[in-house]
């Protein structure tokens, strides 16, 4: 089953919220490196990275990974969508090794604390064929249709959605998702054709929040750092 799938990680050089995020350490272990070794444990025989820099290279390349290529600037680009980019990582395989590589599987650098039953779980579900696009996702703990408000010229503040306004209990509209960067699986066939994610035939995995921290900001990052202390003590 593993070997139609194409791990990979898409690390571009640049970053706003954190310099250099991909480099930045959890534990003494730069992101780049934990992402390829979740992969590897998962059981692949290798991770592909595509990437813009030499310093990511050079540290993808010490952690196992596989670097196929030095990604063109013009996908590197933040003003570009990353579904470029994993077209043009698609293209490669096509082009590379046709035939071999139904799936890809996406490791982003900003899931540091997934674990690997997160990645079996996309992995058995991407497998079964039926999908064009599987994400990770987590439980809302506010829900959008009572918490989001929008506030007009004036002043007045109202319900983002109005619809709702008949709507007396949370329970009653039923559970939402935050969309999390813990994995992201796609058909290499889809991927070539379409436009973007939401084109698809999509499914998710739901992972518990303390496994879906995103690396955005100074914060998460100490956040995530905190977490995995914790886990490490009591031997998780």
């Amino acid at each position: 089953m593993l070997d139609t799938i194409a791990p990979v990680i898409f690390a571009r050089g640049g970053s706003k919220g954190i310099p250099h995020k991909n480099l930045s350490l959890l534990h003494g272990e730069t992101l780049l490196r934990r992402s390829v070794e979740q992969g590897l444990r998962a059981g692949f025989s290798e991770v592909f990275v595509s990437t813009d820099s030499p310093e990511i290279v050079e540290e993808a390349r010490s952690a196992g990974g596989t670097l196929p290529f030095l990604r063109p600037a013009e996908l590197a680009d933040d003003v570009f969508p990353e579904w470029l980019s994993w077209q043009h990582f698609c293209s490669f395989l096509e082009s590379e090794h046709p035939g071999l590589f139904s799936q890809l599987l996406v490791l982003p650098i900003t899931a540091p604390l997934r674990a690997e039953e997160d990645l079996v779980s996309a992995i058995n579900l991407i497998s079964a064929g039926s999908w064009d696009v599987l994400v990770t996702m987590t439980p809302a703990h506010r829900h959008p249709m009572f918490n989001s408000v929008r506030q007009n010229p004036g002043g007045r503040v109202e319900l983002f959605d109005t619809s709702v306004r008949t709507v007396a209990r949370r329970q009653d509209v039923g559970p939402v998702f935050d969309l999390t960067t813990v994995a992201y699986a796609a058909t290499i066939n889809f991927v070539l054709r379409a436009q973007n994610v939401w084109q698809g035939h999509i499914t998710g995995v739901v992972v518990p929040q303390e496994r879906a921290i995103h690396i955005d900001t100074p914060f998460d990052l100490e956040l995530a750092d905190f977490l995995l202390g914790r886990r490490m003590y009591d031997g998780i």
